[in-house]
């Protein structure tokens, strides 16, 4: 019968009594299900310090695997010793891996075996896990069982997503995504779409070196790892369609003309951020003037920077809607820092005050700023 250990973990100690491993499989004879993998503690597997020259490692590399896939190897042991090895516990450094043994003890000159059931992450990526089997016997080894794998979708994008971060106008926002296809069948096609106005993408196939080029360049070529095709996405940016803001979008990638369909593993999504920095700065961003009482003008002034990039600053006119209660003038003009006072008249009736001041550049806004106050005789009660 497959041994299967029953060694529990609690308050930081192991139960390592021989006694538990017959009640485990009584009980498992009586039940008929199938246990738990062999003393899966959560502790990572030990480190090199303390390994001796008799400690064994063994590794398995199951190459490409697709995302949530269960992978299982069986790594063989062998007793070379003169005395039987008694498993004392099995330490894995991720519940992704669950061993199980053939036997409970192994004898002299016997070949056992560890199975170890391996389940890949849902996201592409390279794997390298440990599992550690310790025996009761000081003399005995302790075997490492290596798990390695390459966990790949049958579309994979890197980097998963583009982060372009702050752009100011007039730079370059240019970024290459490298597109793989692992699914052992060539594509017809590889489509990019994306809804949104300031994203562009170019899609271009590259040769991939071949097995001879590698050798010859002193590589090593491992076909297993190696992808049927590869793609590059040059995804390019226009600055001047982005709100001053942080803006998000997708591009969605699909190996087919057909319509996207979400339960299909023939698309992949690579999302896209990308932040605007304002060419013109506001210092303060409003003018709020509170409460201001007749006849008693208020003045604020206000910073304007203009970013490295931004050109034609002295076309740059004011203009409010409240003509007839602000008046805003420049006071600073040279440099890359401006500077302009706004004025309340404070001279009609009382009411609250409310408008804008547009930066106008050849009859285009370039930058707003709120207008706030309220004019009134008393202060009385308002807060």
């Amino acid at each position: 019968m497959k041994w299967l250990g029953c060694i529990r973990h609690a308050a930081g100690k192991t139960q390592t009594l021989p006694k538990a491993f017959l009640c485990c499989l009584s009980l498992l004879m009586l039940s008929g299900c199938q246990p738990d993998p062999v003393s899966l503690l959560k502790t990572p597997a030990p480190k090199e310090q303390g390994a001796t020259s008799t400690d064994i490692t063994i590794a398995h590399d199951f190459g490409v695997v697709a995302p949530n896939s269960l992978n299982v190897h069986r790594y063989p042991i062998e007793n070379k010793s003169s005395t039987p090895w008694t498993p004392k516990v099995v330490k894995v450094s991720c519940t992704c891996t669950a061993p199980s043994m053939s036997s409970n003890v192994f004898l002299p000159g016997e070949t056992n075996w560890v199975e170890v059931e391996y389940r890949a992450a849902s996201k592409s990526a390279d794997d390298l896990r440990d599992i550690a089997v310790v025996f009761h016997e000081p003399e005995a080894p302790t075997i490492k069982l290596v798990v390695q794998a390459a966990i790949r979708s049958p579309i994979t994008a890197v980097p998963a997503e583009l982060n372009f971060g702050d752009l100011r106008e007039g730079k370059q926002a240019t970024r290459y995504v490298e597109i793989t296809n692992w699914s052992r069948q060539p594509w017809t096609n590889l489509v990019a779409d994306s809804e949104s106005p300031w994203l562009q993408v170019d899609l271009q196939r590259i040769e991939a070196p071949s097995a001879g080029d590698l050798a010859e360049a002193g590589e090593e070529v491992d076909s297993a790892r190696t992808p049927t095709e590869v793609w590059r996405a040059t995804v390019a940016i226009e600055i001047g369609k982005l709100a001053d803001s942080t803006q998000t979008a997708q591009i969605f990638l699909r190996t087919s003309e057909s319509e996207l369909r979400l339960d299909a593993d023939d698309w992949l999504a690579v999302p896209v951020v990308a932040r605007r920095i304002p060419s013109i700065r506001l210092i303060p961003g409003d003018l709020h003037f509170g409460i201001v009482r007749p006849g008693e003008p208020r003045v604020q002034a206000v910073r304007v920077v203009f970013a490295d990039t931004f050109e034609g600053a002295e076309e740059i006119q004011l203009v409010s809607n409240l003509e007839n209660d602000l008046d805003v003038q420049w006071t600073r003009t040279a440099g890359r820092i401006w500077e302009f006072h706004a004025t309340l008249k404070a001279g009609g009736a009382e009411g609250a005050i409310e408008g804008e001041v547009l930066l106008m550049k050849e009859g285009m806004s370039v930058a707003r700023m709120p207008v706030s106050g309220l004019i009134r005789q008393s202060t009385a009660g308002v807060h």
